[in-house]
């Protein structure tokens, strides 16, 4: 396991996603203290080639039903899966941008619950983009930029964490403020669409 691995969980299982060049892709069953392979993980495609898993390929569940999956490895391609069928579904691709970039290192993805409505917020990396999936329209949604510390950069290592209410935290990898020996993180408020320090 090396770059583009990930774990997601569905209510008691936990997916795993190999990377690496591999569209390996395995669940694990804790009361049965078992693994089991899966089909594999979906091609990127980027200018009509597909492209392996590898630094960008990240998974998130929705809580219960379906994982989320950007294939990274500098596509934009976005996947849905289906446990009871072990099928994948493509969605809409993850939005260009400004910047005119694909999915590559540092980006990742959490999963929220908001007024009946599932989200998966996705930082961009490896620059600053921010991006919410409404799962129902299946359509995204530009937010404001993720802030940043010494850079502009969200390298590989950088990661989102949900705290299960109505924040959202950042962390930048790579950069930090060397005076304070600190390294820099944000909290974003879902409901009022705001970052902070």
């Amino acid at each position: 396991v090396k770059r583009g691995g990930w774990l997601a969980t569905l209510g008691d299982v936990i997916y795993a996603g190999k990377g690496y060049k591999t569209q390996d892709f395995y669940k694990y069953d804790p009361l049965d203290d078992t693994w089991y392979t899966l089909g594999p993980l979906p091609y990127g495609s980027k200018s009509g080639r597909q492209r392996e898993a590898k630094k960008g390929s990240r998974g998130v569940g929705d809580g219960g039903d379906h994982l989320y999956y950007t294939a990274g490895n500098n596509t934009n391609s976005f996947f849905k899966y289906y446990p009871a069928e072990d099928s994948w579904v493509a969605m809409p691709d993850v939005p260009e941008g400004p910047r005119g970039k694909n999915v590559k290192g540092g980006n990742d993805m959490v999963y929220v619950d908001q007024r009946d409505t599932g989200w998966v917020y996705l930082l961009k990396g490896y620059k600053t983009e921010f991006y919410r999936f409404n799962t129902v329209s299946e359509e995204w949604q530009t937010l404001p930029d993720v802030p940043y510390g010494r850079r502009d950069k969200y390298k590989r290592g950088s990661w989102l964490a949900h705290d299960g209410g109505q924040n959202i935290y950042a962390h930048q990898a790579n950069y930090y403020d060397r005076a304070l020996d600190e390294h820099y993180m944000f909290r974003y408020d879902v409901a009022g669409d705001t970052w902070t320090a």
